[in-house]
């Protein structure tokens, strides 16, 4: 099959709780399809950074951007940070 049936180039993702975990799994498998993705953590910010670096290692495109999900002023900030460095979200 060809990689083009599933690529996401020109597209934007976002995921939260992308510093471990299925969020690092998914972030990096969106990424390797083309996607930008605006990776979100909360608490660990080695964990992010390292995280990030293994997404840009794999020639992935994105940001790291810090914000608690759990409030919604945060959570307007972090679809309009990454919307202002990616693009808009799809």
């Amino acid at each position: 099959m060809s990689d083009e049936l599933f690529s996401l180039k020109g597209k934007v993702a976002l995921v939260t709780g992308s510093s471990t975990g299925l969020g690092k799994v998914m972030a990096m498998a969106l990424g390797k399809a083309g996607a930008k993705v605006a990776m979100n953590y909360f608490n660990n910010e080695e964990r992010a950074n390292s995280a990030f670096a293994e997404f840009e290692a794999a020639g992935c495109e994105g940001a790291m951007i810090r914000a608690n999900v759990t409030d919604e002023d945060e959570v307007n900030r972090l679809v309009s940070e990454a919307s202002e460095k990616l693009g808009p979200i799809d």
